[in-house]
């Protein structure tokens, strides 16, 4: 944020975070939708299938099935390094992680992209 006068920082300062969660809560309803789930309501022994239900329990379009697959394959990406984590905590925290990450990178980019209008690049 560097080259932005103080005040524009310190408003985009001010107004990450909440568009952080507010991206995060968007990317949560979008991955519920292909059958992703960051929580389990019900009262019950969590399992994998509390977080990812499964893909013939779906009714999805062909665009769904393969943002599905990409999204799948990018939790089991995140699952390493929690190897000593039992499942199914391993997946939830995956899945929460992904989504931050999701949430994070856009925000940034998109905030980037502001500071340079600001500066007509």
């Amino acid at each position: 944020m560097a080259g932005l006068i103080k005040e524009r920082r310190d408003k985009l300062r001010r107004l990450l975070p909440r568009l952080r969660r507010d991206m995060e809560e968007a990317f949560e309803v979008r991955l519920k939708a292909i059958g992703v789930f960051t929580q389990c309501s019900g009262n019950h022994t969590h399992t994998i299938d509390c977080y990812i239900r499964a893909f013939q329990n779906l009714c999805l379009k062909e665009g769904e099935k393969t943002l599905r697959e990409s999204v799948l394959s990018a939790i089991e990406r995140e699952k390493k390094g929690f190897e000593t984590t039992r499942e199914p905590e391993k997946t939830q925290t995956s899945i929460r992680r992904y989504i931050q990450g999701c949430a994070y990178t856009l925000i940034n980019r998109l905030s980037a992209l502001k500071a340079m209008e600001l500066r007509n690049f």
